[in-house]
């Protein structure tokens, strides 16, 4: 059996999950194998590409990746709307561990440039739809609106253990989403912890947070034995 395996799930715009940017989530896991599943490069290198399919064929790479392999554990960490994907995935796998940062799960996605998934679905020209700058097709979004996290919640019986983790200084909305999600997870009997963190921005990886985030994700690991 192979050591544990990691899947990281990026946000939906330009930043790269990198060890550089992002020291405190590679710390974490400096002991495990670690995919980080950069699902708009493509998109960032060419601004002129759109992304024109279903969400759900991401989900499928994801699923082909991880069946090739037996490991001890499974962790899908999800940074922003990457927590949309890792829920997802988390539905097909037979047991998984989650970590969310600053969780993206609803329609409010991109509302301070998009106005949101529902306002581009609805009001969006098809040449102009786009989220955060990265251009998408109604296909896609369509697709977002047909597999909302919220709506599989029933569903998931895989997840062993979540770790719910938000800053204060992120939006309103990312704010809702992480305490649906933990709220969620309880009602589920799903074991899971929230924290937050005072000076915490939207992805925790300013620097007079990271140690306190790595302490707390490496104790939710010993304490889960994961």
């Amino acid at each position: 059996m192979n050591k544990n395996l990691v899947v990281i799930f990026p946000g939906f715009g330009n930043t790269v999950v990198r060890y550089e940017n992002f020291k405190y989530l590679y710390d974490s896991f400096e002991d495990c194998e670690i995919i980080n599943y950069d699902y708009l490069r493509l998109y960032r290198e060419n601004k002129e590409k759109i992304i024109n399919e279903n969400i759900y064929i991401m989900v499928e790479e994801i699923i082909m990746i991880t069946s090739k392999y037996t490991y001890e554990n499974i962790i899908l960490i999800g940074i922003s709307f990457g927590s949309w994907l890792a829920i997802l995935v988390a539905k097909e796998l037979k047991n998984c561990h989650c970590l969310f940062i600053g969780a993206a799960i609803s329609l409010n996605i991109g509302m301070k440039k998009s106005k949101g998934i529902a306002y581009q679905y609805v009001f969006g020209l098809d040449n102009c739809l786009e989220i955060n700058d990265i251009r998408v097709s109604r296909i896609f979004l369509e697709s977002l609106i047909q597999h909302q996290p919220l709506l599989y919640f029933d569903q998931i019986k895989s997840i062993r253990s979540a770790l719910v983790l938000f800053g204060k200084n992120d939006n309103l909305f990312r704010k809702v989403d992480s305490l649906t999600l933990f709220n969620l997870f309880l009602d589920n009997s799903i074991e899971c912890n929230f924290l937050e963190y005072e000076n915490g921005r939207h992805m925790l990886n300013n620097k007079d947070v990271e140690k306190e985030v790595l302490y707390d994700i490496k104790k939710w690991r010993n304490d889960n034995e994961i």
